[in-house]
């Protein structure tokens, strides 16, 4: 959770400046400098000319027809999975997510088992609410605190699950069909044993090619997104 930039902060002074593509920036080194800056689109220049962006969805489309490159991927699985029970409110959830510095927590019932996912990103609709100021007169001196409210509010119940038995191969066609960021790994008796995320095939791509032979992959440029850049600085 970065801090918010005041309200009389220059526009110039909240940009930040993304790792550069060209059309013949390696797959594996689209892959790292995504994993680096965080950023899941990055911009492509022929020169100094922008003409359009690569996103983590094209580059996972074109190594998804790679299917011997997949063969040989091996995607981890984070073992340690973050829970928080279903009755704890937004405030519970904020202040664990910057305690374990993760990006999201499985919620479980009284018995451990997965009812939804609450994201940091789903948290943002709590900090980013207008608060309700007491009406005049009013004793009670306090503004509503958003983030004490149910959790309920703010986690997804329908959640992409698989079973430990999943190949990596099976796991990343999963994610691209399903169009989803992050895949939990659920017991047969629905108890979170592991997670899989963006990041984590990432990580896969740049440790399983970097010091191997690369095979030549095109990743397509979403070029319209250039196209209509041009169009709003008209």
């Amino acid at each position: 959770f970065k801090k918010h930039f005041p309200a009389e902060t220059k526009l110039e002074h909240c940009l930040f400046h993304p790792p550069k593509l060209t059309p013949t920036t390696p797959y594996y080194e689209i892959a790292r400098k995504m994993r680096e800056s965080r950023l899941y689109f990055l911009p492509v220049f022929e020169g100094d000319q922008f003409v359009g962006i690569v996103t983590v969805r094209r580059l996972f489309d074109a190594l998804a027809k790679e299917k011997e490159l997949l063969k040989g991927l091996t995607i981890p699985v984070k073992r340690e999975v973050m829970t928080i029970h279903k009755n704890a409110t937004a405030d519970d959830a904020y202040n664990l997510l910057r305690e374990k510095k993760v990006s999201r927590l499985v919620v479980v019932d009284d018995v451990g088992h997965e009812v939804g996912l609450v994201t940091h990103y789903g948290l943002q609709l709590a900090l980013n609410k207008p608060k309700e100021s007491p009406a005049p007169f009013s004793r009670t001196g306090n503004k509503k605190k958003y983030l004490d409210q149910p959790l309920s509010k703010y986690y997804k119940n329908m959640v992409v699950s698989a079973p430990p038995s999943i190949t990596p191969e099976r796991l990343f066609e999963r994610m691209l069909t399903e169009d989803t960021s992050c895949i939990l790994v659920l017991d047969p008796q629905r108890k979170p044993v592991g997670i899989v995320s963006t990041s984590d095939v990432l990580d896969a791509l740049v440790a399983a090619y970097m010091g191997a032979e690369k095979p030549r992959i095109v990743v397509d440029i979403d070029r319209d997104f250039a196209f209509t850049s041009e169009l709003t600085q008209l």
